[in-house]
């Protein structure tokens, strides 16, 4: 990997200690109304939907032939940034307002949500590895020596059904800290 990549990384993520200092204090301070960590919670969510539509769009077709690199590179950083910070505040939002009740419906509902997240990206992922050819080792296929991480495959890796998934298992996680406790 090139060395300007990991910088920028790097700097990227020294960038988010800000937001996620702001973060742990509004989600762990019990003064702070619940209406204004849902809207901080909704505003995190909300953002990190609106950058999988930005890398669903720069993600070229199967159908074209792409000679301008991997645009989407300019948003994946930012997406892996906000989607840390959102599911750190849900964590903490959900391990303060969950009880029995929700623990009962959680139980049932959840292994079902993370079953059809599971079950959509693996869908979506071999139909686009399909409309491409193969994968990067098969001659015949359009991303032929390419890295799996490429122009074409981006919503593979980043799409709406992660964040569903990982919503779920924070979900679970935090009803599995939460009953520890009590």
């Amino acid at each position: 990997m090139d060395f300007s990549i990991v910088l920028l990384i790097v700097m990227c993520f020294f960038l988010l200690i800000v937001p996620f200092r702001y973060i742990l204090k509004v989600f762990t301070n019990k003064e702070i109304s619940c209406a204004y960590k849902v809207a901080n919670l909704t505003g995190l969510a909300v953002l990190s939907l609106l950058i999988v539509i930005g890398i669903d769009v720069l993600t070229i077709d199967p159908q074209t032939i792409s000679g301008n690199g991997n645009l989407a590179l300019l948003l994946i950083i930012p997406f892996i940034m906000v989607l840390t910070l959102y599911l750190t505040a849900f964590f903490l939002f959900f391990k303060e307002v969950i009880n029995r009740r929700w623990k009962l419906l959680l139980s049932i509902i959840l292994p079902l949500i993370i079953i059809f997240s599971l079950a959509r990206i693996w869908q979506d992922s071999s139909e686009l590895i399909s409309l491409l050819g193969g994968g990067p080792k098969n001659p015949d296929s359009r991303i032929y020596r390419f890295p799996w991480l490429n122009q074409y495959t981006n919503t593979i890796f980043f799409n709406v059904y992660l964040i569903v998934l990982l919503s779920g298992l924070t979900m679970w996680g935090s009803a599995v800290f939460t009953s520890k406790k009590s």
